[in-house]
């Protein structure tokens, strides 16, 4: 499926997906001798063009940012810092020599850098926290001072065990490898960090304003539209697209796991489940809230790219009607049984016919037949953009006539229950 070009023409640079403009040098920098037609044709497509790094004469990657320049600097410092473990400084030192912007530049950073800590939950194997990183990462650099720019910045603190190095190390893997194949809206991570005391390990990514997209519907859900909610699913569509992308599976996709900004974006929030070899499946590894797994999952077969987008269809259900799949009556001891024997929620008469179409394939038994993260993305950023750009088309009037549709009857059959304090996973 195809993007709609017609209604995708806007010339807003408040609109998030408007990508057409070119930043080029600030003034006090050396310009470009190319022409605008000839800089465009040595980058791809929707690229944004970042000019020449005034110290080296190198283009840059990224804005204020030159990977020649980034390397010698790094090296240079790479004696100033340790993390005690040769695994982590190893891998914190390549990141930092291969970035190609501030979004994969992690760091070291010491645990009396981070002030404020507050508990906010607990899964399995780990402790989430919410902490003031007293430096902040690095915003720009600053010619006349010759350092970066930084400003202190609300953390979210995730703590492992001492002995899951491993376990932190491959949930970085998994979002540099995903942010080096597909740009897309993915949680930034800062670095890590240790506990002096107990010499627990702290992993430090963006802190969520909103919390988690389960939190944020459940205070939320009456105030949101059909843009606001299309524009959530399309930015977890394109976190999604990033991994499949990358050959991974998410393994645990359900509204706890996806974290929702200040800004109404949102973004997959820990990458600790997600792996490429799933050629086999044990007992033990069947995990994550029953209610969003898929039903081959649930039969211990193999986890495929569809059986995320089972999870993503049930996802798409709660950011719809505000409730979570099946009913109260239903206990989770019988549950695995009637969804693997075809029990899915109904949807209620109120939605969009389009989006509940949508979601249905999602939810098809046979996981060759659901529709792969890419026709998702095309057809959410068509019914956003049809929206946002107010093309008044039958996709347009079918989302705006849903926004006053609030208060209509379920279909007769089983429906879902509110949103209520979810289960730790």
């Amino acid at each position: 499926m195809e993007l709609n070009q017609e209604c995708y023409n806007s010339q807003d640079p408040n609109d998030p997906f408007f990508s057409d403009k070119i930043i080029i040098n600030e003034e006090t920098e050396i310009l470009m001798e190319e022409s605008e037609d000839e800089l465009i044709e040595t980058v791809e497509p929707l690229k944004l063009l970042y000019g020449i790094c005034m110290k080296c004469g190198q283009r840059r990657s990224y804005y204020r940012w030159c990977i020649s320049c980034e390397r010698k600097q790094s090296e240079e410092n790479f004696k100033n810092w340790t993390s005690g473990n040769n695994d982590i400084d190893e891998f914190i030192k390549h990141s930092q020599f291969y970035s190609s912007g501030p979004q994969t530049f992690l760091e070291w950073i010491p645990f009396n850098r981070l002030e404020n800590i507050k508990y906010l939950s607990k899964a399995s194997r780990s402790t989430v926290y919410s902490a003031i990183w007293k430096d902040g990462p690095r915003i720009l650099w600053n010619h006349q001072n010759q350092e970066y720019k930084r400003s202190k910045t609300q953390v979210l603190v995730k703590l492992y065990h001492e002995d899951q190095v491993n376990e932190i190390l491959n949930e970085l893997k998994i979002y540099l490898d995903c942010y080096a194949q597909d740009y897309a809206l993915l949680i930034q991570f800062y670095g890590i960090s240790q506990h002096p005391d107990h010499k627990a390990y702290l992993l430090i990514k963006k802190y969520a304003q909103n919390d988690s997209l389960h939190n944020y519907i459940l205070h939320n859900f009456k105030s949101l539209d059909w843009e606001i909610k299309l524009h959530l699913l399309l930015y977890l569509a394109e976190g999604l697209k990033a991994l499949h992308n990358s050959g991974y599976v998410h393994r645990n996709l359900n509204p706890p796991n996806v974290l929702v900004f200040e800004n109404g974006l949102c973004a997959i929030g820990s990458y600790s489940k997600c792996r490429k070899d799933l050629s086999s499946l044990n007992a033990e590894e069947i995990f994550g809230w029953q209610r969003y797994m898929a039903p081959e999952f649930l039969r211990y077969k193999p986890y495929t790219k569809a059986s995320d987008i089972y999870s993503f269809g049930m996802i798409m259900y709660t950011v719809g009607t505000g409730m979570i799949p099946y009913n109260k009556s239903h206990d989770d001891q019988y549950l695995t049984l009637d969804v693997c024997l075809g029990l899915r929620p109904k949807i209620p008469v109120n939605i969009p016919e389009s989006f509940s179409e949508l979601v249905i394939r999602c939810w098809n038994d046979e996981p060759e037949s659901r529709p792969n993260i890419h026709e998702i993305h095309n057809t959410l950023m068509n019914w956003w953009s049809s929206i946002y750009n107010k093309c008044l088309n039958s996709t347009c009037l079918e989302f705006l006539a849903a926004n006053d549709r609030d208060h209509i009857p379920y279909k007769k059959g089983l429906s879902g229950k509110h949103l209520q304090k979810c289960p730790e996973n």
